[in-house]
This record gives structure tokens, C-alpha cells and sequence, in this order.
């Protein structure tokens, strides 16, 4: 607000500063064109009077003739005379005629013709003679009771030169033009030696004529015929005005005190500082309104701010539907994500508890899977699994019966909550039935039994929403026989080294497909069983179809062959140790996925089942069970 504020009365401030000095500036100017104006107005009715009697001097002398003739020519110069008398102001006329006009004569030498009015031509009226005679009007006299003789040449009737002094009363015309301007003016009429001829009664404090004259003497040798000027006299600051008149050699000056020439600028000055103040009150205050208000709106956008930063998401702003402004705009916005975080909040809380759910069921789920291998002289079980979220749809498990281990591996339909669900219906129907077996050793485990309850327990749980693929093996440790069946499941491979086969891709063969329905696609469903005789040396994989089917964004998947050889690889190099073979497969897995290895569209399992080189199998008498039939090879394009 003080940063606002303070910038609007510097610029104000400026603003009266420039505007004041532009308009004294203006002023000054003014002032001293209307001085100047006013002594030209003063001097134009005397230079008036001085080319009109230059006319009527002339007139009058062409009317004169010998003396012989005098009495006529004087009744038409008197006629002439009072014609122009009240006109011009005339308080005389003299014509006079010049003994010698080719050489300088004295007043003696003169010869009066005609008088005319009061004022006469004596010798104590012209104490100097005349030097010469040209085409120009000469002042022969001094400034004589109020009268200005004026002299001139001209001709008779006959062509003879004659001298014509007209006395012209000037007084009245200055002191009428004083009167006019309200003596705050002084006119003084000069003539060429700086002697004043006549002046209007205006400034009548100016009692040093002295330092007047000698000023008025400068003035009439300056170069221009006009001006204006600044001078100090008699204490008093004057402004002086003068313009030259030809006719004559005279001189118009006018003093204006500038006390009085300043008044008006001084006054509209004052006004316009008067206004500019009030201006400037009027726009701080109005300021001063207008930014307490936007500063309160702006406090309370502070303060909201502030209450959220500590955690209250509740508070908002307060709105005037009646201002639409930038401030205003703000203020909504700030409550549409106040608002937004309220949601936020809400839905943060949400997933917190979702996630955390998430977590306990992934938690939970992890018991669904074996918390390590199994481990006997004649056999070795282990697994690993990646899932895709926090809940897997793929699910796998094996249990000791008696001599039989039983291994189950699924893949429910996608992943996530509802995947994980389904495997829980399948983990429970497989833990109730293996239950039901060790409590009675009588019985023999039963993959078509196995199948019936998964089945009924998956259909169960998906409620025809999904199913799940499934695949089961029983292993009779003592005997090494393998029992498969298989719901829809890939087929599990076997990898048997035999020398007869050249490359160790044609040592992997396909156990049985998967060609049947999945489980919980119906109520009920049919099993096949095949059997298969285990040596020493054998290993037996499984694995779901994330495994092969997860691309990566350049359309790269792994291949069948790369993990054949992984196993094979990893096989030579451990000692065919199951748990070292799945942790070395689930590794190159990983790093194949590389960043995508979290962020999968499929979960991926893996089990491998390894007889050990030292086993030893007690064998039927009435087993005649023949091993891999040929229709089960791998084909080369594994």
C-alpha cells in the first residue's frame, strides 16, 4: 500500500511541478508579449498623428503663394488649418521660407509666411538651426507648452521650398491611454536627444527621472526597434516596453511594474496549485480506499494460505459475486483447490487405506505360496514368483502326502485384488484336501479328486467373473513315477540329458498340453491323467504365460529358447541345485524386464523339480510304463 500510495503522489507531485513551470513559463511569456502589445497600442495613434500631419503640412504649403497674392491663399490655409485642427490636435502652424536653402542658415534667415493657431515660432523657441534639409521629417524644436513641433519640407503653388512647423498637442493621447489602463502603465513619448516629450500620469513613485532618462537614452540606441526588458528603479521591479516611431525619430516606452504585470499569473498559479493539491488528496485517499480494500482481500488469501500450509484444508475465501477482478479470480480459484484438495485429501485417505489393504492382503497371499523348497534324497521342489501388483493372480504350492508330494501351480485370468481372491479359494480347497489326506494315510492321493475341488472352489470364488488355468503333479518319491493333469495350464516341460541327442534343445520335452478347459469356466469338468517314469538327472519345470507373453515397449519378449538355455546352462554350472537353478532363471529374467521388471502387465512363476543324480528308485514289477511318447517333442522353434 505505502509502495502504491508513495508512487502516486511522486507522480502527482511531478506532474504539478512540470505543469506549474510550463504554465509560469507560459505565463512570463504572455505577460511580456501583452506589455509589449500594450505600448505598441499606445504608439500607434501618435504615429498616426505624425504621418497625418506630414500630409496636412504639405496640403497646406501648396496653397501658399508670393505675398502679392497673400489674402486669398491665407483664407483657403485657414480653412485647411481648422479642418484639421480637432483631428490631428494641432495648437499651431508656422510656414516658413528659407533665405538660402543650398547653404546652412540661422533662425534669422527665415522668413515667416503664415502663422496659424496660438502657438508661434520665436528664437527662444529653436536655439539651434537647422544643418540641412532632406526628403525627411526634421525635429526642430523642443516639447513646448504640451505641443511637439514637427517640421518638414514642402512646396508652394510655384515650386519654391518652403518649411512647415506643425505643433501637435500629444498630452491628452498619452494621458487617455494611462487612464485606459487603469494607471498600471506609464507612457513616455522620447524624442532622438532622450528627452521626454510626454507622458501618461500612471506610475507616479518613479521620482529618479534621471536614471529614467539616461535608461530611455539606451534604449533609443539599440539596435531594434522593439523589445522587452527587465529593470530595476527606484527600488521597484519593472518590465519596460518600447517601439521606435520613423516618423520623427520618437520613441515609445511603457513601464509595467511587475507586482502588478504578475498578479494574474500569480494568482492562476495559486489556483492551479490549489487544484493540483486537491487532486492529489482526492487520488491518494481514493488510493488509499481502493488499495486497503484489494490489501484486505489480499490478507485474507494470505491467511487462507496460511491455515492450509498448517493442515486446515476446510477454510476458504470469501467472494463478492459483484466484483469480477483479478483479486477476485484468485480468490476462486483458491477455493475450487481448496476444494480440490478436500478431495484429494479424501481420496489420499482412500488409497492410504486401499493401499493398505493392499499390503495385508499381500501379506496374506504371501502364505499362500511355500515359504521354501522341498528337499529329499530322491528329490528337490523349488519356486519363484514376480508379481505384476501387490495381489498376484498367479498362485503355486506343493505338499508331502505320505511318500507322494503333490505340486499345483495357477494363473488366474489378469492380476490385482480379484485375481487374488480366486487364488485364495484355490489355496483353501488345496489346503482342506491335502488335510483330509494326512489325516488318513489309507487313502491315495487322487489328482482327478484334486481337480473336482479346485474346480468347485474356483467357480465358487470367480462366480464365472474369471478362471484359472491350472496344472498338478504327483510324485511318489519312492518309485519316481510322475502323475500330471492339467486344466487349461501350459504344459511343464522335462529336460533329460541323453547323449544320443545332439543339442541340448532337443533334450526338453513337452510332458503333456494343455488342451482342456481352465478351471471355474464350468460347474463341473473332466481330468486326464498320464503317467511318466523319473530318472536320475531329470528336472521338471513349470511357469505361467507372463513368463513368454510380457512384451516390452519396443515389442521385445522373452523366447522359449533363451530360457531353455538358461536352465540348461545354470543346471551344468550348480550341480543341478534346484533353488540356485530358479534364483539364476528369475534373475535373467529381472534384468531382461530391466525398469519394466516392476511395472508388468502379467505376474510371472516359476518351479523346477530336480532328481538328484544319487536317486534311487524301487520299481514295480508290473511297470511297464514307457517314457516320453514321441508325439510330445519340443518342436525346434522353441
Amino acid at each position: 500500500m505505502l509502495l502504491i500510495t508513495s508512487a502516486l503522489v511522486i507522480s502527482l507531485l511531478s506532474y504539478l511541478y512540470i505543469g506549474g513551470t510550463l504554465l509560469v513559463e507560459d505565463k512570463v511569456s504572455y505577460i511580456y508579449d501583452y506589455s509589449l502589445s500594450q505600448v505598441k497600442a499606445a504608439s500607434y495613434p501618435i504615429k498616426w498623428q505624425l504621418e497625418r500631419s506630414e500630409v496636412i503640412g504639405k496640403q497646406i504649403a501648396r496653397w501658399v503663394e508670393e505675398r502679392s497674392n497673400k489674402g486669398q491663399s491665407g483664407r483657403k490655409l485657414q480653412e485647411i488649418y481648422n479642418e484639421a485642427k480637432d483631428d490631428l490636435g494641432l495648437g499651431g502652424m508656422t510656414i516658413l521660407r528659407p533665405a538660402n536653402f543650398k547653404k546652412p542658415a540661422n533662425f534669422g534667415e527665415f522668413v515667416i509666411e503664415f502663422e496659424l493657431g496660438e502657438t508661434k515660432v520665436s528664437p527662444k523657441n529653436f536655439s539651434w538651426h537647422l544643418s540641412s534639409y532632406q526628403n525627411e521629417k526634421i525635429l526642430i524644436g523642443s516639447y513646448l507648452e504640451g505641443k511637439l513641433p514637427i517640421t518638414g519640407l514642402a512646396k508652394d503653388a510655384q515650386g519654391q521650398p518652403l518649411v512647415y512647423v506643425l505643433f501637435l498637442t500629444i498630452d491628452h493621447q498619452l494621458k487617455k491611454l494611462g487612464e485606459e489602463r487603469k494607471n498600471d502603465v506609464e507612457l513616455h513619448l522620447i524624442d532622438p536627444s532622450g528627452k521626454t516629450l510626454a507622458f501618461s500620469e500612471g506610475l507616479k513613485s518613479l521620482a529618479d527621472q534621471s536614471k529614467m532618462e539616461e535608461m530611455e537614452y539606451t534604449l533609443l540606441h539599440s539596435k531594434f526597434d522593439t523589445g522587452v526588458k527587465d529593470i530595476t528603479l527606484g527600488g521597484k521591479s519593472l518590465i519596460v516596453a518600447y517601439d521606435r516611431l520613423s516618423l520623427g525619430k520618437l520613441m515609445m516606452v511603457g513601464y509595467i511594474p511587475k507586482a502588478i504585470a504578475f498578479t494574474a499569473a500569480e494568482v492562476l498559479h495559486k489556483r492551479f496549485i490549489a487544484l493540483g493539491i486537491s487532486i492529489l488528496l482526492f487520488a491518494v485517499g481514493s488510493a488509499f480506499l481502493v488499495v486497503k480494500r484489494l490489501t484486505f482481500r489480499l490478507r485474507q488469501m494470505w491467511y487462507a494460505t496460511q491455515r492450509v500450509s498448517e493442515g486446515d484444508f476446510s477454510v476458504r475465501v470469501q467472494v463478492n459475486s459483484r466484483v469480477e477482478d483479478e483479486i477476485g479470480g484468485l480468490a476462486t480459484s483458491f477455493n475450487a483447490m481448496a476444494n480440490k484438495i478436500d478431495e484429494l485429501m479424501v481420496q489420499t485417505a482412500e488409497k492410504a487405506r486401499m493401499e493398505k489393504e493392499l499390503e495385508t492382503a499381500h501379506a496374506v497371499q504371501s502364505l499362500f505360496f511355500p515359504s521354501s523348497g522341498f528337499t529329499s534324497p530322491s528329490l528337490e521342489v523349488s519356486g519363484r514368483h514376480m508379481s505384476a501388483s501387490e495381489c498376484a493372480g498367479d498362485w503355486w504350492n506343493y505338499a508331502q502326502i505320505g511318500p507322494y508330494l503333490m505340486i499345483v501351480v495357477g494363473d488366474v485370468t489378469g492380476h490385482g485384488v480379484s485375481a487374488a481372491l480366486v487364488t485364495a479359494g484355490a489355496h483353501t480347497a488345496f489346503s482342506l484336501l491335502t488335510q483330509e489326506l494326512r489325516q488318513s494315510p489309507h487313502l491315495v492321493p487322487s489328482l482327478k479328486q484334486l481337480v473336482e475341488r479346485m474346480n468347485a472352489a474356483v467357480f465358487a470364488a470367480a462366480a464365472g467373473g474369471s478362471s484359472m488355468t491350472f496344472t498338478a503333479a504327483l510324485i511318489d518319491t519312492r518309485t519316481g513315477r510322475l502323475s500330471l493333469t492339467n486344466a487349461g495350464h501350459v504344459s511343464p516341460y522335462l529336460f533329460r540329458t541323453d547323449s544320443a541327442e545332439k543339442s541340448p534343445m532337443d533334450q526338453v520335452k513337452v510332458l503333456i498340453p494343455g488342451a482342456s478347459i481352465a478351471l471355474g469356466e464350468a460347474a463341473e469338468i473332466s481330468s486326464q491323467e498320464k503317467d511318466f517314469q523319473l530318472q536320475p538327472g531329470d528336472l521338471v519345470f513349470w511357469y505361467t504365460d507372463g513368463l513368454f507373453d510380457i512384451r516390452l515397449s519396443d515389442n521385445k519378449r522373452i523366447k522359449k529358447r533363451e530360457v531353455m538355455g538358461w536352465i540348461s546352462d545354470l543346471a551344468a554350472e550348480t550341480g543341478a541345485d534346484a533353488e540356485k537353478i530358479c534364483q539364476g532363471v528369475m534373475k535373467n529374467v529381472t534384468e531382461f524386464f530391466g525398469e519394466s521388471s516392476h511395472n508388468r502387465s502379467d505376474d510371472v512363476t516359476l518351479v523346477l523339480a530336480v532328481i538328484p543324480a544319487s536317486a534311487q528308485f524301487v520299481l514295480a514289477a508290473d511297470d511297464t510304463m514307457s517314457m516320453l511318447q514321441p508325439n510330445y517333442r519340443v518342436s525346434p522353434k522353441l
